[in-house]
């Protein structure tokens, strides 16, 4: 017994020392890590997120210790409501089309707690938000039927939506405006309207109201103005033919009586002149009108006063010394015109003037008595011609011609130019003296750019980023466009395509990395001249047809629709295309055609042209044109036309109020009524494109 002590003291020696190196000390404690935020689906700032998506998320924790969760999703960043606790890394929440959410997740391992920071996405776009009609009000009655204003309300996040307006279930306009007026409706009717919204995911349909419009009633003639002698002429030449102006609202014929000095020297008059003979010389006379409809009591004009000459009249000098100046560009849609002007009687002078945007101007004011005229309500990207004639009461003076433009404060646009020797950048923000720079010794047969990516194609395809240029000598071709070929209900996130066309095949290539461009697909053609995209479709001029191809897969496009041109119009050159509309050139003429249902696309009309086409485009609510003889610029219903010659054009962009034409030496920069403003010398241009 006594031997088994010591064994037993020096087993409990050994177990007090182990158990001491073991535990943790004071000095050194274990401390717990936090997880770590990974990643999260969708991804920080993704766009066109499906409205069935659940969110997910990746948290690691270093000891691998259990997680739980804590999600938040609101619309409102600075409030995202309370959290939802889940065992789980994803949620599904309750989404909405069209909006822009924020959220959080927060992870604990029970000890400490990660949170993912405040991420955001936006849902895919729905169809626009139903059309809330403002004017005319349900019932409204006694509208007036010359001139009725239509007002709605519709919000949608999409830039691209539209509203068509129906009046007895007829389409009246088309618009992205949210007010029309409609002219010379028939009175004393009901009328039925509504507005149907549109975007690229689909319509939406207002409520159908009601109004009347009221009876016509006659109206008074307007009060007479007076035209000749002005009111306070002197040396007024004897005879004297006294002229004035007046009408009536509900063109009803009418009659006039005059009186001189207080006593009717006519009466009966269905014209609005009346010759004065005998009169005494150096006297002032006073004048003025009645003016009679038949149905109304008479309107009486003002007293006009002038006096006759004692002694040969002298006709006024010439207006001179205008401003603006001719040839000036203004920024302001606003003008103040004045002029000098004098008289070698000494005589008041009168000035009629006359202004417009064609070089023989209307007549807009009459007889004004000072030597400035304030002009508002201008238009961006046009040139004005205006002139004054001066007037003593006998004799007249007209001035000189004179003009100006009004663009843009920030002037024009940047460029690409694709010359035979080279790219270039061509800077014309200030179209008085654009700037041009070499930045690519390469060239091809086309150039587009795309998030300040730079694409040529010719017998190869040449990337130019920020950092280098991409050379891919796998593709040639004399097209290219490049595009996200954007879907409307999915996601294709990060991937960037480029239509390409060497005439007898279109392919899509994906370019989302420059240096490993690939094919996904290509549609076979037989004389491919132009490629247009918009959204996911894309349209090709081939041989005699424009061809429709649904690319919303890129790997897989489809044929959904062509229209043939018959064969005196020859091949398909090039088309443009907006909304549901398309504007094709063939070799001669010029076509709108309708594309609301792709499998039976309609020609809405048609245009001859003068020489062989070569480009289109539309812009600011008109359609340009390019042969090889002449430039022309169209309203949409082609019947407002003007055109200029140019034999030497090659390629055409509009934008702004700017006309951009490259030719076989020059990118010539006009105004929207093809008007010259700059010349910039470069070699033959082959292709253009924003920048």
């Amino acid at each position: 017994m006594k031997q088994l002590f010591p064994a037993l003291a020096l087993i409990l020696s050994l177990l007090l020392f182990l158990v001491s190196c073991g535990a943790p000390s004071d000095q050194n404690p274990v401390v717990n890590q936090k997880p770590k935020f990974v990643s999260a689906t969708p991804s920080n700032g993704a766009t066109d997120v499906a409205t069935d998506t659940t969110l997910s998320w990746v948290f690691t924790d270093p000891e691998n210790d259990p997680l739980t969760y804590e999600v938040r999703i609101s619309t409102d960043k600075n409030n995202l409501g309370e959290f939802t606790k889940t065992l789980q890394s994803s949620y599904k929440p309750a989404l909405v089309s069209s909006t822009t959410y924020y959220w959080e997740v927060r992870s604990s391992d029970g000890k400490n707690t990660t949170s993912s920071g405040i991420l955001s996405f936006s849902t895919v776009i729905g169809p626009p938000k139903k059309p809330e009609l403002l004017a005319p009000v349900n019932g409204m009655q006694k509208v007036d039927h010359r001139s009725v204003d239509f007002y709605w309300r519709c919000t949608d996040p999409d830039p691209r939506i539209v509203f068509e307006l129906y009046l007895d279930g007829q389409k009246k306009v088309e618009t992205s405006r949210t007010n029309y007026t409609l002219y010379n409706l028939e009175p004393g009717k009901e009328y039925e309207w509504y507005v149907v919204a549109k975007n690229r995911a689909g319509t939406n349909q207002s409520d159908k109201f009601k109004f009347t419009t009221a009876m016509a009633e006659n109206r008074s003639p307007t009060v007479p103005i007076v035209v000749s002698p002005p009111d306070g002429a002197q040396s007024v030449g004897i005879p004297v033919t006294l002229e004035w102006r007046c009408e009536d609202p509900d063109q009803d014929p009418l009659q006039f009586d005059v009186y001189l000095n207080n006593q009717m020297v006519t009466q009966n008059l269905s014209v609005t002149t009346f010759l004065l003979t005998d009169l005494i010389p150096n006297t002032t006379y006073k004048w003025f009108v009645f003016a009679r409809d038949g149905n109304n009591d008479p309107v009486k004009s003002p007293e006009w006063t002038f006096t006759t000459k004692g002694i040969p009249n002298r006709p006024p000098e010439k207006p001179y010394d205008p401003s603006p100046q001719p040839g000036r560009v203004l920024n302001e849609t606003d003008v103040v015109l004045t002029w000098n002007c004098s008289d070698p009687d000494g005589d008041k002078l009168f000035y009629d003037l006359y202004f417009g945007e064609s070089s023989n101007p209307p007549l807009v004011r009459e007889n004004i008595e000072t030597n400035s005229a304030f002009i508002q309500n201008l238009q961006i990207g046009r040139k004005y011609y205006w002139k004054v004639v001066a007037k003593d009461g006998s004799d007249e003076t007209e001035g000189d011609l004179w003009y100006f433009f009004v663009l843009p404060p920030s002037g024009g646009s940047k460029l690409l130019v694709l010359t035979q020797n080279g790219t270039y950048h061509l800077d014309a923000l200030n179209v008085s003296s654009p700037t041009i720079q070499k930045i690519m010794d390469e060239t091809g047969q086309s150039i587009y750019c795309y998030d300040q990516n730079i694409y040529v194609l010719g017998e190869k395809l040449i990337i130019k980023t920020n950092d280098a240029t991409a050379v891919n000598e796998q593709f040639s071709g004399n097209k290219i466009i490049v595009s996200e070929l954007e879907p409307i209900l999915r996601i294709v996130a990060g991937e960037l395509y480029a239509c390409i066309s060497d005439g007898s095949t279109m392919k899509i290539l994906n370019v989302r990395d420059p240096y490993n461009v690939y094919e996904v697909s290509s549609i076979t053609g037989q004389n491919i001249n132009s490629i247009f995209v918009q959204d996911s479709k894309v349209y090709l001029c081939d041989e005699n047809k424009l061809r429709i191809i649904e690319a919303v897969i890129p790997g897989n496009p489809e044929i959904v629709g062509e229209y043939t041109l018959d064969s005196a119009l020859g091949q398909a050159v090039d088309v443009f295309v907006v909304g549901e509309t398309a504007y094709l050139v063939s070799e001669n003429r010029l076509l709108k055609l309708d594309l609301s249902n792709p499998s039976a696309v309609t020609k809405e009309r048609e245009f001859d042209l003068e020489g062989t086409a070569r480009r289109v485009y539309y812009d600011s609510g008109f359609v340009f044109a390019l042969t090889s003889e002449k430039l022309y610029k169209l309203d949409d219903a082609f019947q407002s036309v003007i055109s200029t010659n140019l034999e030497n054009g090659t390629v055409l962009l509009v934008r702004s109020g700017y006309i951009y034409l490259g030719t076989i030496n020059q990118v010539r920069i006009m105004d929207l009524n093809l008007e010259l403003i700059k010349d910039v010398d470069t070699s033959t241009v082959i292709d253009m494109c924003f920048f």
